[in-house]
């Protein structure tokens, strides 16, 4: 990160958010090229990742056509939403129709329709730009909440720390030349050190959640979505048409992620059985940061004098709050 207005992930972090889009893109434009021959044969439709089939047409209701992670993206001053933009399409148009807007969607992005690996990447195509600016505005999102919350401060329009711990910080100050900032400007210094170390916390957080459903919890568009209608109105206020527009991903995938994650198919209420007790279980444990409490020593006065309070009530009936 460095002291231009526009700030930038690395070529490395973008190449892999890139490989992700491009991924979904195959993933969602493989839906509509096979859409009317699970039309054609029920019984290879999937609740939920397909639309409803009658009278031997698929409806616009499948969650397969549509973008999992990337569902807008801001291209220069322009906001192209995707998704709604699918689902207006495929409700009110064809399958050729939305077929047409994905090819030229991936000109637009990469500016060029045949791209399938990193080596044929035009590092000027429009979609780094377009992935850098969602990776910025997520982090601007992440200090937000980290200001309200108190962990971090803002001064003259410049975020500094303020709980965010010293090693986090201590890390990515030595990716930082602080050469090149003049003495006047060290607060820009400190704040590009901390926008580099949310940053890397939103990258991260954004691709465990894309690789765990990758390999254990399974596409999510395999799971409800919650949705609303939106209505098209003509120039007089009357509705010519409507689609669907996804405000939730989570609401059913986040109540089955104990059982998918589970290492065991049942709960443990039996332990006579010695074979039973012999089971294996794989635990990974992650290292996280340990921070003091500020509160411990106020927290365990309160639970000690708690706890004798209780014990001189047993031992003393008469005492009382009286």
């Amino acid at each position: 990160m460095f002291i231009n207005a526009d700030r930038k992930f690395s070529e490395s972090t973008l190449n892999i958010f890139a490989n992700y889009w491009l991924d979904e893109f195959d993933a969602v434009f493989d839906y509509y090229a096979h859409k009317d021959y699970v039309a054609s044969n029920p019984t290879l439709r999937v609740d939920n990742y397909h639309g409803k089939i009658k009278n031997g047409k698929m409806d616009a209701s499948g969650n397969g056509g549509r973008f999992r992670y990337f569902s807008s993206l801001r291209v220069g001053d322009n906001v192209i939403n995707v998704n709604e933009d699918l689902a207006n399409i495929e409700a009110n148009g064809s399958t050729e129709e939305v077929m047409k807007y994905l090819k030229d969607l991936k000109v637009l992005m990469f500016e060029k329709e045949n791209v399938n690996t990193l080596d044929e990447y035009n590092r000027s195509a429009p979609i780094f730009s377009a992935l850098n600016n969602l990776l910025v505005g997520a982090t601007n999102r992440e200090l937000a909440k980290l200001l309200d919350r108190g962990i971090v401060g803002i001064r003259n329009g410049h975020y500094y720390n303020k709980l965010v711990p010293y090693n986090i910080m201590s890390y990515y100050r030595k990716g930082i030349n602080k050469q090149m900032y003049p003495s006047n400007l060290s607060y820009l210094f400190e704040e590009d050190v901390l926008f580099s170390a949310i940053g890397s916390h939103v990258a991260n957080s954004a691709l465990s959640i894309i690789e765990v459903e990758k390999c254990f919890t399974g596409d999510p568009a395999y799971y409800k979505w919650k949705k609303f209608k939106k209505d098209i109105t003509d120039d007089g206020g009357n509705v010519i048409a409507s689609y669907d527009v996804i405000s939730g991903r989570d609401v059913d995938k986040i109540k089955r992620l104990s059982a998918v994650l589970s290492t065991g198919t049942n709960l443990r209420t039996i332990w006579e059985n010695p074979e039973e007790n012999n089971t294996n279980i794989s635990v990974l444990h992650l290292k996280d940061n340990e921070i003091g409490s500020e509160y411990h020593s106020q927290l365990l006065n309160i639970f000690r004098n708690s706890i004798l309070r209780d014990l001189l009530s047993q031992q003393h009936p008469e005492y009382n709050d009286n």
